[in-house]
């Protein structure tokens, strides 16, 4: 699916690339959210284009995909600290409550 969004301080321009996964437009510009429908309405293989690399882009925030890169963040983030601190780190909770 073709997208259209406005080019806001947070969000929609750190996940759509304008121009290749969908359009952006300025924040309460009606006249550029009207052009950007009349491209997009007009223009089948812009459309198509814009789809497929917005299917990329939904891989990219997959819940997989993300949740690989918390993991991965939190798993350097604790190295570091046990390195730092040259102890390891407390046990988790599930094994505290089963008095492991």
């Amino acid at each position: 699916m073709a997208v259209i969004s406005t080019r806001c301080d947070f969000g929609p321009a750190e996940i759509i690339e304008d121009g290749v996964s969908g359009l952006l437009v300025p924040v309460d510009d009606v006249d550029r959210l009207a052009a950007a429908l009349k491209i997009l309405m007009l223009d089948d293989s812009l459309r198509g284009s814009f789809a497929a690399a917005g299917y990329q882009t939904v891989l990219r925030f997959s819940t997989e995909t993300v949740m690989a890169k918390w993991d991965s963040c939190i798993r350097q983030v604790a190295a570091a600290n046990r390195r730092s601190q040259g102890r390891p780190l407390r046990r988790g909770r599930d094994e505290l409550r089963s008095g492991d």
